[in-house]
């Protein structure tokens, strides 16, 4: 079952939980060549924490080939494949399409269409592909939480029967932003939130 988890983050905070926080902890364990367990990720959050969406998150990274358990036993992983976004994964191990979908949306807003500017409908247009889908609310949904970010601009404001035009910020990092449940934007590029102060956590 879903689980809500309220926490509070002020604008500009660093965010100690969540799956993206879970990733940057395995990481930097890793990079020491250290094996881990999910109580050492617990113990590197803001409390409270829930130990079984930690439990979760690195039981799809078992089944998605990221991690196995180490040969010395004891609950102890060890990292099989990196990389710097955090894996976004259904519980069988495969890729999620939510992530996908938002880095499709990210890849198209920080290239050149994203930077002359681009509708919603533009935005859903060329982030699908033949095996992805983006949904015009989809994108629409995407743009107003960053524009409230200040993430995107607006260089042409909706009129009847045109609509807005919306511009990216420069100097955005490469990793797509995650709204967390609140609506508040979290950027994955430097590690810390920007929207409300307060936001929710959803496992599913």
């Amino acid at each position: 079952m879903p689980r809500n988890l309220r926490f509070e983050v002020p604008p500009g905070g660093v965010v100690l939980r969540g799956q993206d926080h879970y990733w940057s902890v395995i990481l930097s364990l890793h990079q020491r060549g250290e094996a881990w367990t999910t109580g050492e990720i617990a113990d590197r959050c803001a409390a409270p924490v829930n130990r079984g969406d930690i439990c979760d998150f690195v039981g799809r990274l078992v089944a998605g080939g990221f991690a196995a358990a180490d040969e010395g036993g004891e609950g102890r992983y060890r990292l099989l494949r990196t990389q710097l976004a955090t894996p976004c994964l259904r519980r069988d191990g495969k890729p999620g399409e939510q992530g996908r979908i938002r880095t499709a949306m990210w890849n198209v807003l920080r290239g050149p269409l994203g930077r002359q500017g681009v509708t919603a409908q533009d935005l859903a247009f060329y982030a699908s592909t033949e095996s992805l889908t983006v949904k015009h609310l989809t994108a629409r949904t995407y743009i107003t939480h960053l524009s409230r970010a200040g993430l995107l601009r607006c260089i042409r404001p909706r009129k009847p029967g045109v609509p807005a035009l919306w511009r990216a910020r420069a100097g955005l990092g490469p990793l797509p932003p995650v709204i967390l449940r609140g609506e508040i934007v979290f950027d994955q590029n430097t590690g810390r939130a920007v929207g409300p102060v307060e936001a929710s956590e959803v496992q599913s």
